[in-house]
């Protein structure tokens, strides 16, 4: 083995939290500053892409009235079917959401056995963006997360946002943000909490001090899975 080559693997952080509280925006912000990113609502739409193997179960499960003329998935009616139906929005999770992880391990790996070589600027770590990390099961859905990062803001913030964002009345924001976990929930489960209640400039201040804590955590060491990501990647 090359011992000029990293002997670590990258640390894998999951960026969650409550609706409206600025995930996008901060996870932008962490790509600008050198993490790479994998976006679970990004594999939510490729894992349901035309003639994928998950649009077919979601067809065959929900009909084809949810299938458009040119062959994609009608999202927003969908959604509309499951937003008020837990059981159907149970069936719907149970097929999709081992296609997400299974994709996201994927591209976790990837990314990892690029980061082994050594060919180019080594990131600051992965952002694996779960909107619905706690309300998935959470607690590290797979073993490569290794740190829990949750965006917020106050739940009267969210629902500001909510009705200025989606055109939504009150009733219907407070609806929405009952569906998820409450935020002081999450903020109490996680590992670090990037607080998005303030100017723009707040929340690059919020930014600096998450790079200051990823400095200072301890580095992972190698192990079996860090040889075995080299090996797969010198194969390929």
């Amino acid at each position: 083995m090359d011992d000029s080559l990293p002997t670590s693997r990258l640390r894998v952080f999951a960026l969650t939290g409550g609706i409206a509280c600025g995930k996008s925006t901060v996870l932008e912000m962490l790509r600008q500053r050198n993490f790479r990113v994998v976006s679970a609502d990004t594999l939510s739409r490729e894992v349901v892409a035309p003639g994928s193997p998950g649009l077919e179960q979601v067809i065959a499960h929900f009909g084809s009235e949810y299938l458009s003329p040119e062959g994609s998935l009608l999202r927003e009616k969908l959604g509309q079917l499951i937003f008020r139906d837990p059981q159907k929005r149970a069936a719907l999770e149970a097929i999709l959401h081992p296609l997400i992880r299974r994709a996201a391990q994927d591209a976790i790996s990837r990314i990892q056995a690029e980061a082994l070589q050594g060919e180019s600027t080594r990131p600051r770590g992965i952002i694996y963006e779960i909107p619905l990390y706690f309300e998935t099961g959470g607690e590290r859905p797979f073993h490569e997360i290794d740190t829990v990062v949750v965006v917020a803001c106050s739940e009267a913030e969210m629902e500001a946002r909510l009705q200025s964002r989606n055109g939504l009345n009150r009733e219907q924001a407070r609806e929405r943000i009952s569906t998820q976990i409450p935020i002081a929930e999450k903020v109490a489960r996680a590992d670090y909490t990037i607080q998005n209640s303030g100017s723009r400039e707040a929340l690059t201040g919020e930014l600096e001090s998450f790079l200051s804590f990823c400095e200072h955590l301890p580095p992972l060491q190698e192990d079996h899975s860090v040889i075995a990501l080299r090996a797969k990647f010198s194969e390929d």
